[in-house]
């Protein structure tokens, strides 16, 4: 799933994820809030979770079913329950011949509860491949012991969160199909694939034929492509290193830009992976690129790759980019020198009758003839009569800043995805972030001399 909503507004994401030592407590969380949110997605789970024995744990007999689900439950204070099934959720799969002694705590704290009628599943939940049995086998033993007249028929199971991704979305599918998605499990598969991309199936480069006419959206071969760029990338930099929101790397220690990302590009009829960077994306990082009486050549290869190069306006409103004017299709252009940045770059304000704009310094006109150079006419546009006229605001920020971005060609990105690391790694996910890192340091010494 990918989705470009404001992250602050998916249920699972919070502020702050970066070193959550809560982590897997949350996530477990937002498993059970779907599965008592989500009928359809809670029927398919527990057939997946009980196999065969879900039909017989129903009572069918015309009486409501007991069903609760739990977290963070004390397994000392779990009585009358007859079929107990111990359930590993990891990103392994775990069997019987690994599991190891149970694990003596004074207290055993059970991650998540599910309990049909008498037939109750303990759920061990982990973002790794921890083989975490000895942990769950302890768990069960204190499930028993607090039982210990009773006979209760004990059983073992693991499963992958691959298979829930895969479970979610098609739960999705079903539920888009029929005109109903459910908000809870929408945002919770959201959530797992900006932190998880390869929990979810993808296709390796070899089987996607880059199209003719390239689309993101959902079912396509370019959502395909984008999707498994998603996972290289998590290979690449791991989850703490992306910014949830675009999945893009954070750039640490530079100031002329903020992110670095990859997408599928078509290019003068050529396929390719691009590497994504924006120098100047804000009025501050512009004072970094810009030089007095110098012009900007940005490199024409980096690493062996050719470089392509956007000239981009961008109008924010509350410090977020929401109207973009772009081109590179034309040379060297006025916009994007000294004299233009100094003068126009920063905040502009609606003038007193409300038709235009003023700026200390600057002349609406002449900015707006000067950002004809890059599209003409751009003010007649649609999206900017919608922004800025039908929306009512009073003002935006003007950055002048580059797409800068190295073009890696898709053919060698087939050529090199089928092939492992020892770390059981793409080695096209090896290779781009050794080309990424080449790009960034070269785009770097240019800005700083």
């Amino acid at each position: 799933m990918i989705s470009n909503q404001d992250k602050h507004l998916n249920l699972f994401h919070f502020f702050s994820d970066k070193n959550n030592p809560y982590y897997e407590d949350n996530l477990t969380r937002g498993l059970a809030i779907c599965l008592q949110n989500d009928p359809v997605f809670a029927e398919r789970f527990f057939r997946m979770l009980f196999k065969d024995q879900f039909n017989e744990i129903l009572s069918f007999d015309g009486n409501d079913d007991q069903i609760s689900i739990n977290i963070q439950v004390d397994a000392s204070s779990i009585k009358e329950v007859k079929n107990l099934l111990g359930v590993a959720l990891t990103t392994d799969d775990h069997d019987l011949s690994e599991y190891a002694k149970p694990r003596k705590r004074s207290r055993h704290y059970i991650d998540m509860v599910i309990q049909i009628n008498d037939t109750m599943a303990i759920v061990e939940v982990k973002r790794t491949d921890e083989n975490c049995m000895a942990q769950l086998r302890g768990q069960m033993g204190a499930v028993l012991q607090a039982n210990e007249d009773a006979e209760i028929k004990e059983e073992y199971r693991s499963y992958k969160w691959k298979s829930i991704s895969k479970l979610l979305e098609e739960v999705i599918v079903f539920q888009r199909n029929i005109g109903t998605v459910n908000t809870f499990t929408k945002n919770y598969t959201e959530f797992l694939y900006r932190k998880h991309p390869g929990w979810f199936e993808t296709k390796p480069f070899r089987r996607i034929i880059f199209p003719e006419k390239l689309s993101y959206k959902k079912g396509t071969a370019g959502y395909e492509i984008q999707r498994r760029i998603d996972l290289i990338k998590n290979e690449m930099y791991g989850e703490e290193e992306l910014r949830y929101d675009r999945g893009a790397k954070i750039l640490d220690n530079i100031d002329w830009a903020d992110e670095l990302n990859f997408k599928a590009k078509k290019i003068d009829g050529k396929d390719y992976i691009a590497i994504e960077l924006w120098p100047g994306d804000t009025k501050d990082q512009g004072w970094k690129i810009y030089k007095k009486d110098q012009n900007i050549t940005w490199p024409e290869k980096v690493a062996g790759y050719e470089t392509h190069i956007i000239y981009n306006i961008k109008f924010a409103h509350f410090n977020k980019g929401i109207h973009w004017v772009s081109s590179s299709d034309v040379k060297n252009p006025i916009t994007h020198t000294y004299p233009f940045f100094k003068q126009n770059a920063g905040k502009w304000k609606k003038t007193e009758d409300g038709e235009a704009w003023e700026k200390r310094g600057a002349e609406w006109e002449s900015f707006k003839n000067g950002v004809n150079e890059l599209k003409s006419d751009w003010t007649n546009d649609l999206e900017w009569i919608s922004r800025f006229q039908s929306e009512g605001r009073n003002y935006f920020d003007v950055s002048i800043g580059y797409g800068v971005h190295l073009l890696v060609p898709y053919k060698e990105a087939q050529k090199l995805d089928h092939k492992n690391t020892k770390a059981g790694k793409s080695k096209f996910a090896e290779h781009l972030k050794s080309v990424a890192d080449k790009f960034i340091n070269e785009i770097d010494k240019f800005v700083k001399t």
